[in-house]
Order: structure tokens, then sequence, then C-alpha cells
């Protein structure tokens, strides 16, 4: 009996002592899914923020963008799913060195333009009189001031965007700046004491024709946000350079045309693919060409381009055109422009087209548009414009009341056209048959009819009732 736990022992050791077997390869057959594999998961991007002003010439001497008394600024959050983590978005002017104030920092949210356009925002600032006067008052006779103490009082600016995320659930901050220096002289004023040489120039960049959103100011003052820009087909980008001076100074002309959110996609003039921007150096010279028809109007320095949208997406694209001059500095002019060849939808759900109708009826219409403009229901010649807020563009039930006694009996046509703010319309009608006359006395007619059936069967039973009471009493008093 005692060879018994003594062979429980030796086996618990065997199986302890032995080695582990490789696991032999399941025999269930494995099942082959044809299809795509599913996609990882996108990984969390940081903002990226882009500032352009506009027009601003870089000066590789003194490190400054120089800027007239009125700029564009363009500010864009790339790309855009970073919108999802993206808590505010601050714009700031910083001064960085002016001697009449010793420090001036303003701070405005531009959180509510960028969420609603998607990422990006234009502003336009007037630097007003403020500046206008100090610089002026510098560029008096200098004396015998030596340039550096010149330089330290002029006017230096910085525009600062702040972005402030989330990012493994902890707010973080970052900060993107460009360097201004605002003035309202001519580039040679500045050459006396600012190592520089090549004139100070003003630049135009526009988009010909086209359609502005507008945007009125919510208060006076020194910025103001800019409308985005609409344009459908065939368009004009036309560029002007002055002075004339400035042509002596070319190096090398720009023309970019990338979508918003992907900078380094460069596109040409019909839609293609391109490694690197339009060298358009040979065509910007002195001429008499006009934007809209490219007839002769006056002389200036730049071109015109012919833009076929139709060629390209829906959607806002960047353009810019960069000049660089014989000194290494370049100045540069840009523009959002939202592209938009897609007509709106629109469709009439009620009443069916050839129904008949009376009295008050309701019209249930539905929209689908992004960019509405205007929304036009007419019945016959008279018609109604609503605009954007007064209707619903997402593809929600309109609805509209129509009090068909004060149309004639008959045919009549109803017509709901939709216009997007790119010129894009589209349009749908029904014809319904209105019977309110014949509608009416038919309802007479027949009211009459029942009612003289009612009374007919009313009388009937009265004269019956008294014709049998008048019959028994007869025959009652026979018997008697």
């Amino acid at each position: 009996m005692r060879t018994l736990p003594v062979l429980a022992l030796l086996l618990c050791a065997l199986v302890v002592l032995a080695p582990t077997p490789t696991q032999a390869p399941s025999r269930e057959p494995q099942t082959t899914v044809v299809g795509r594999a599913p996609e990882p998961k996108p990984a969390q991007v940081v903002p990226e923020i882009n500032i352009f002003v506009s027009p601003s010439y870089y000066n590789y001497t003194d490190g400054y963008y120089h800027v007239p008394g009125k700029t564009n600024i363009t500010i864009s959050i790339t790309p855009p799913e970073a919108l999802n983590i993206t808590r505010s978005v601050d714009f700031c002017l910083w001064n960085k060195g002016w001697a009449t104030i010793s420090e001036y920092y303003d701070v405005i949210s531009i959180t509510p333009q960028i969420m609603d356009r998607g990422g990006y925002v234009e502003i336009e600032m007037d630097w007003g009189d403020p500046i206008f006067s100090v610089n002026w008052t510098l560029s008096e006779p200098i004396g015998d001031r030596p340039p550096e103490e010149v330089a330290q009082d002029l006017p230096y600016w910085e525009i600062r965007v702040n972005v402030t995320y989330v990012e493994a659930g902890t707010l973080k901050w970052k900060i993107e700046s460009v360097p201004l220096f605002v003035h309202f002289m001519r580039g040679d004023m500045f050459e006396e004491y600012c190592k520089w040489t090549a004139p100070m120039r003003s630049m135009e960049l526009g988009v010909r024709p086209r359609r502005v959103e507008n945007i009125i100011p919510e208060s006076p003052g020194y910025y103001r946000f800019v409308g985005r820009r609409f344009c459908k087909g065939v368009q004009n980008i036309y560029w002007i350079i002055r002075p004339e001076e400035a042509e002596a100074y070319e190096e090398a002309v720009y023309l970019y045309i990338t979508p918003w959110d992907k900078p380094s996609e460069y596109y040409d003039l019909g839609g293609n693919r391109i490694p690197q921007p339009m060298d358009m150096t040979g065509m910007t010279k002195w001429g008499y060409w006009i934007a809209e028809a490219n007839v002769k109007f006056g002389w200036w320095y730049g071109y015109v381009a012919s833009w076929d949208t139709t060629t390209f997406p829906d959607g806002v694209y960047k353009i810019m055109v960069k000049v660089e001059d014989t000194y290494g500095n370049y100045m540069t002019y840009t523009i959002f422009v939202l592209v938009d060849n897609t007509v709106p939808k629109v469709a009439i759900l009620s009443p069916s087209d050839g129904q008949v109708v009376s009295g008050v009826i309701t019209v249930e219409f539905v929209i689908n548009e992004t960019n509405p403009k205007e929304a036009v229901i007419s019945v016959d010649i008279a018609a109604k414009a609503l605009s954007p807020g007064e209707f619903y563009s997402n593809g929600t039930v309109n609805t509209y009341a129509l009090d068909t006694t004060s149309l004639g009996d008959g045919e009549h046509i109803i017509r709901i056209e939709v216009e997007d703010l790119s010129g894009n319309t589209n349009s749908t009608f029904i014809t319904i048959e209105v019977n309110n006359v014949w509608s009416l006395l038919e309802t007479t007619y027949n009211t009459a009819q029942w009612f003289g059936f009612g009374m007919g069967i009313a009388v009937g039973l009265a004269v019956g009732i008294w014709g049998a009471v008048a019959l028994f009493k007869l025959l009652a008093r026979r018997k008697e």
C-alpha cells in the first residue's frame, strides 16, 4: 500500500520537470476574408497655424514683413481634423518697441469665424492715424541721429495667433507669430536709415467675376472680418504690382493654387497636379489689360490669368502670388476662394403635380445647399423671396401656406427657385388645379339637398302621423 503514494509523487515530479511541448497548430479550418483590411485609427493631429499678411514685403536685412497702413491677414488652422480638438483661437497684436507707447497688447477671439468656415478666416487691419502720425514724424529730417536709434523708435509689431487645444486629455497652447513693420511711406524714404535698396511696393491680387459674402462689422474699429469669396466657371486671376521702378528689381514671379488645407499640393490653371508653383516671371510685365475683359485699360505691372474652376473639385483654395527681387527679398499676397460649381437641390413634396386643391393648402418643399443665397416661391407671376434663415437648406421640410381662394379656378403653377452664393441656380415646379367655385357650389348643392331631404322626411313623418291619428279616430267612431 505504501507504493501508491510513492508512485503519485513520482508522477507529479515528472509532470513538473518535463519540458513543455510545443503547441500544435490548430486543425480548425481557417476562414479567409476577402476585402479591405481594417483601417488603423488615425493618429491624433496637432493644429498647425498658418499666417499670411497681404501685401507683405519681407526684407531679409531687418527680418521684418513691411506692410502698408491697411493689410489683409489670412489665418488657417490645418489639417481640418485638428478642429476637433481645438478649443479656442485668439488673434493678438503686440508692440515691440514704439517710443510713444511703452507696450500695447490686444487680443480678439476668432474662434467662431474659424469654426464656422471650417478652419480659415480673413481679417482686414486698418492701422489708423496713430501709426501714420508716428511714421510721418520719423520720416522728417533725421538730422544726426544714427540709423540704429531711428530704427529703434519705429513701430514694430507682431501678429500672434494662439491656439488652445486638447491632447491626451490635457490643455495645451501653440503660438505662431509674424513680425511686422507698418508704414505709410515709399521705400526710398527708408533707404536713408534702413539697410535695403529695393523700393517698397504695393500689391493687389483678386479673382473676377466673383461674389463676396456680406459681413457687417459688429462695431467700428481697426479690424473687420472679410466675407468669403465665391466663384464658379471660368475666372480671371489678376495681380498688380507698383511702382513702375519695382520691375527693375524683379527676379521671379510665382503663382500658387493649392487646397487651403494642403499647402504642398500645387495645381496649374487647368486643374493638373504640378510639382511646384507656376512660374509667371515672363508674363508679369508692364502692360495694358483689364481683369474683366482682357482689353486695353491702362499701364500697370501685373498679369491676368484665366482659371477654369470647373476642372477643380468644389472647395476652398488658397491663391498666392509671390514676387522675388534681386536682393533675395520677396513680396506676397494671399486670398482664399471658395469654388462652387454644384447647383442647389430643390424638390416640392406636396401637393402633387396635377392635384385638385381648394381653400388654404400647405406647400411642402426641401432644399439641399451648403451656401444658399435666396429661395423664391412663385405662384404664376406673383413671387416671394426668402433669405437664408427664413428657410431650411439642409434637407429639412419647409412649409408655405397658400390661400387658393385668392386665385381663380383652373390651372396654376407653383415654382421654387434656389440660388447659391456662387450664382448657381436650380428650380422645380408643379401644376395644381384650383377648384374653389365649383367646390363651393357642390357643397352648397349637397347641403341643400340633404337639408331638403331631411325636411322632406320630417314633413312626411308629421303628415303620416297626423293622418294615422285621424284614420284611427274615424275607425273608432264607426265601431261605436
